[in-house]
């Protein structure tokens, strides 16, 4: 391999791992969001249960520590999406392969001294 392939193969490979680290970054994220909506659902459903009047459980909207804003559990589509079971099972399965990826990509990156 001539020099010039061996700087355009790291070159590959740092662009490679830029973009498995990106990747891997929003599939973070939206575990994230993910999260705060299921948060939110279960204080909101906490409130049912703690509601001491009929008044309390017609709302749907109520403040969330986990968003610290108010919000509407059942007019958001987000929350709806949150439960969503095949979705988590989904990304799940996107956030292993990604992980991995990143962990191959690293070795490899470590094979031609780079960093």
């Amino acid at each position: 391999m001539t020099d010039d392939e061996k700087r355009r193969q790291k070159a590959d490979m740092l662009l490679e791992y830029e973009d498995a680290t990106n990747n891997l970054a929003a599939i973070r994220a939206k575990i994230n969001t993910t999260a705060l909506c299921l948060q939110s659902i279960a204080e909101w459903l906490q409130g049912l249960l703690d509601a001491k009047h009929s008044a309390e459980l017609i709302r749907a909207d109520f403040y969330s520590a986990a968003h610290a804003a108010r919000i509407n559990v059942l007019g958001d589509m987000r929350f709806r999406e949150a439960m969503d079971y095949q979705q988590l099972v989904t990304i799940h399965a996107e956030l292993a392969n990604s992980s991995r990826r990143v962990e191959q990509i690293s070795r490899i990156k470590g094979e031609l001294g780079l960093r």
